[in-house]
């Protein structure tokens, strides 16, 4: 009986300005949906199910990775001050870790 994989895709930024975020298909590289920001993208990362976009306004958006909707968006702040991510990754803990301008690594959970 022969068994089925799910299709294999990549999310990426594309575009000069950072503000478009898309995820395509393999192995064609068809986009399989787009989503455009208001602001440049500084971080990118996903857990399979979610897509995490750390932007320059401060602001950390979830995107849901089968369509590109929005799921939930947040100011980023470290005790009430505003602050901007330039790194984000997805830890397997369920948490993500985001480096900030001012040099913190901050550990947040991602249903932020």
């Amino acid at each position: 009986m022969p068994v089925s994989r799910p299709a294999a895709s990549a999310v990426e930024l594309v575009t000069n300005d950072r503000l478009t975020i898309v995820r395509r298909g393999y192995p064609d590289g068809a986009p399989q949906w787009l989503s455009t920001t208001d602001h440049p993208v500084t971080a990118l990362d996903t857990d399979g199910d979610t897509v995490f976009a750390a932007l320059t306004s401060g602001e950390v958006v979830a995107l849901d990775a089968a369509g590109g909707t929005l799921r939930w968006r947040t100011r980023l702040t470290v005790d009430g001050i505003p602050t901007v991510a330039l790194s984000l990754t997805v830890a397997e803990s369920g948490h993500l870790l985001l480096g900030t301008v001012d040099g913190r690594i901050l550990v947040a959970d991602r249903q932020l």
